[in-house]
């Protein structure tokens, strides 16, 4: 595959004109005067003469040379036109102009590729929509090319087999302090990041510390804090807000590293301070109870966004406080910042805050005081262990759907000497996982014992993985 684009034609066309030009000039014959005796000093000899039709036939023939060479140069230089300006790219073809630039740890496109508008078709071959904070995306693979997808925002309805066609436009734009030709309607590299950036918070979630990012517009980020257990008093915890430094793998790399990650930009030692030291982070106490909890929130305000559609900026706000080995990170957020603002994906496991309750009856209540969206309890699934081993319960959404207030019994499972049910209450009988529903564990058989830990767990089904900090309770 030709590798430069053919743009170097329009700046030498001229040049090749006034070259073709001159072959017709040099291809025509000159007039002459006819050789008579008088005029010559050679002796006359007899001499084989051209008649004037076959001089007539020669002309021409060179002249039919000429245009065939004009015509032949015109049409070579039209299909290198069409090849590289009219005619459809394919999305391996975009892919074959991704470069190390200048290393693999931070690919771009071509630099020939900026400023320049391509038509990027093919046959849809598979399809993935993801919601985000900023509304539905849909990523397009075409001809089974996974490298390399293109990015379709809002309702689109494409099914498997469609033709696509699209505009790609190429430009040079900022990865952090890095700078390459990217295009936004292209997912890479930027959309990979959104996933580096699901996986941190998810381990950030099992550590007992669970942030969400919203935009409020207006260059003002908020990261709430979903959970924090155990709560810590605000006095022992610190913030520090970084910002990325690279792009791609040496980005993901970065973030693995969390405390190396980028540079600092802002940090506060306690939370006591609720301004950081260069104004850029604040902390609300909400409930004012001194303790970093479940319902606070950190405001970021003065942060950069990319100016090109194109660009990418990153930043973490790392939340740290005591842990088992010193002073450790407690929390993180990972946010990836568009020209436009914020994006994440929504789509992903939601995050709930449940609170536990030892009634006068024996039973304990295990209330939902904040879900960050609500759920099928098709897709939500209950546990409960005593140490040795784990009992699980399927809600259905269909059972806890109603006028009103709906509860289920979900049946009994032997826990040790123990037999154990679970009741599931949905508020508003909507069949949905929400705020205020509640699940209520209570034994047919036996009592909840003192000096055993029970411990309960909410999974998502679709991933298997805990929504909420695990809260333990005793009898």
């Amino acid at each position: 595959m030709i590798e430069e684009p053919a743009a170097r034609f329009d700046s030498e066309g001229d040049g090749l004109k006034a070259h073709l030009v001159s072959i017709v000039k040099e291809e025509a014959p000159a007039p002459t005067e006819p050789v008579t005796a008088a005029s010559s000093s050679v002796a006359e000899t007899p001499q084989e003469t051209i008649s004037e039709p076959a001089k007539a036939d020669l002309r021409i023939s060179k002249k039919a040379l000429a245009i065939l060479v004009v015509a032949s140069v015109i049409a070579a230089s039209g299909a290198i036109t069409w090849a590289f300006f009219l005619r459809s790219w394919s999305t391996e073809d975009v892919g074959d102009r991704v470069i190390n630039d200048p290393t693999p740890d931070a690919p771009g496109f071509k630099h020939s590729l900026a400023g320049r508008t391509i038509t990027v078709a093919g046959h849809l071959t598979q399809l993935e929509r993801l919601e985000t904070n900023r509304g539905t995306l849909n990523l397009l693979t075409l001809d089974d090319y996974a490298y390399i997808r293109l990015v379709v925002w809002g309702p689109a309805a494409y099914v498997i087999g469609d033709h696509v066609s699209l505009s790609v436009r190429f430009d040079w734009a900022t990865s952090n302090d890095e700078r390459h030709v990217y295009s936004p309607q292209i997912d890479f590299p930027w959309f990979y990041l959104l996933s580096v950036g699901t996986v941190v918070e998810a381990v950030s979630f099992v550590a007992g510390t669970a942030l969400t990012a919203d935009d409020l517009g207006e260059g003002r980020l908020r990261i709430s804090v979903l959970d924090q257990y155990p709560e810590v008093s605000t006095a022992n915890v610190n913030c520090t807000l970084m910002e990325g430094e690279r792009s791609w793998a040496g980005e993901y790399v970065d973030v693995l590293g969390v405390w190396s990650f980028g540079h600092t930009i802002d940090h506060t030692s306690n939370l006591t301070d609720v301004t950081s030291e260069n104004g850029l982070v604040s902390y609300c106490d909400s409930d004012l109870d001194g303790n970093l909890s479940g319902g606070d929130w950190f405001d970021i305000v003065g942060t950069e966004r990319p100016s090109e559609a194109g660009g990418v900026k990153s930043y973490m706000l790392n939340v740290g406080y005591p842990g088992p080995n010193g002073f450790a990170p407690g929390g993180v957020c990972y946010l990836v910042v568009l020209n436009d603002g914020l994006i994440r994906l929504t789509h992903e496991s939601p995050y709930a805050r449940i609170a536990l309750e030892n009634r006068t009856d024996g039973s304990v209540e295990a209330t939902v005081v904040v879900m960050s969206d609500p759920k099928s309890w098709d897709n939500i699934s209950v546990t409960l262990s005593d140490g040795a081993q784990w009992e699980t319960w399927y809600p259905a959404s269909d059972q806890l759907t109603g006028s009103g207030a709906t509860e289920r019994n979900l049946g009994e499972v032997a826990l040790g000497p123990l037999s154990v049910f679970c009741v599931v209450k949905d508020q508003q009988g909507n069949g949905l996982m929400d705020q205020g529903d509640s699940l209520v564990f209570d034994t047919s058989v036996g009592s909840f014992s003192p000096t055993t830990n029970y411990t309960v767990g909410i999974l998502w089904e679709p991933t298997m993985s805990q929504i909420c900090t695990t809260r333990t309770f005793h009898g």
